[in-house]
């Protein structure tokens, strides 16, 4: 028991909401425990122990997580986990092998059958005296390892895009990305995310947020909950968003075809892009956007199916 335990709380990731996980010895990061993979040279305060300690109001104490944490760490805290304001509620345990996050004893069977056990995996990478930022650039690896496994669970390479337009349909900003892991829900999450906030941060508002993800929309209305691997996003989006000022909706993929274009123009040029008008537009997206702007209604057509009549 006690083996399979150490095996499976490196899967189990603690998501803050009252912040009252241990810093050094709960997978609050995703990396796992922090207080096995710290470099030898970082003293651990052991004076701060909970994960709000690190926290301020709208935000995290850089100056605590810089005296704590070595810079690639930091890194993954801001840009991997979006920061949400302590409540009442409980830390939410996510369990990070099933896409819900929910357990299931199959993939905790599949972990545990494993040739190499988990311990033994993250022993050979938090090696001590080897360099930090390598054991790092090696856990990232791994995690690219784990790929065969994951896609059964909808992850993949992705790419993002967010189209802001005026009320007259013209392009007011786009930008496009890859990113190197997550399923396109994550990928839809993270574009929503980034476009609201340019919205709020240039004074854009009120806006129509228009998704052509059915899931998306019943996410943000509050109508189902969100997998773990997105929580921590749609967590923060009320903090961008203001009252009666986004408009959620829902729209067909033809509907939305600037931003797939956009998406599909990321992956394969992979980079960050940035569009500011009209004219910055790859060729193919002006005619796209001159077509919506038509609003020419979009016809699907279903070939009938043969249907054979007994005696014909």
């Amino acid at each position: 028991m006690i083996e399979a335990r150490d095996n499976i709380e490196h899967e189990i990731w603690w998501e803050s909401r009252s912040g009252t996980a241990n810093i050094w010895f709960d997978n609050w990061t995703k990396l796992g425990a922090l207080y096995y993979i710290i470099p030898e040279d970082f003293v651990i305060d052991e004076g701060i122990q909970d994960v709000k300690q690190i926290m301020l109001q709208g935000g995290w104490n850089m100056e605590k997580l810089h005296q704590l944490f070595p810079i690639d760490i930091v890194d993954h805290i801001l840009e991997d986990l979006h920061f949400h304001e302590p409540n009442e509620e409980w830390d939410k345990p996510r369990w990070m092998m099933t896409a819900s996050g929910k357990f299931s004893l199959g993939t905790a069977w599949e972990l545990l059958r494993s040739k190499a056990t988990k311990s033994d995996i993250y022993k050979n990478i938090w090696i001590p005296g080897v360099p930090f930022k390598i054991s790092f650039f090696v856990w990232r690896l791994w995690k690219i390892v784990k790929w065969d496994f994951l896609c059964m669970e909808g992850y993949q390479p992705s790419s993002l895009a967010f189209c802001i337009r005026n009320a007259a349909g013209d392009l007011q900003y786009a930008a496009a990305r890859r990113i190197p892991d997550g399923s396109s829900l994550i990928a839809e999450a993270r574009a929503i995310h980034e476009g609201l906030l340019y919205c709020v941060t240039h004074t854009m508002l009120p806006v129509v947020l228009e998704t052509d993800s059915l899931t998306m929309k019943m996410i943000l209305t509050g109508q189902w909950e969100a997998p773990w691997s997105i929580s921590m996003i749609i967590n923060d989006i009320p903090r961008h968003r203001r009252d009666k000022e986004v408009r959620v909706g829902h729209v067909l993929r033809e509907e939305n075809g600037l931003a797939d274009f956009l998406t599909n123009f990321a992956f394969d040029f992979v980079g960050d892009h940035q569009f500011d008008n009209f004219t910055s537009l790859p060729v193919k997206a002006k005619k796209i956007l001159n077509t919506e702007k038509l609003h020419i209604p979009y016809m699907r057509i279903r070939p009938a199916k043969d249907h054979h009549i007994p005696g014909d």
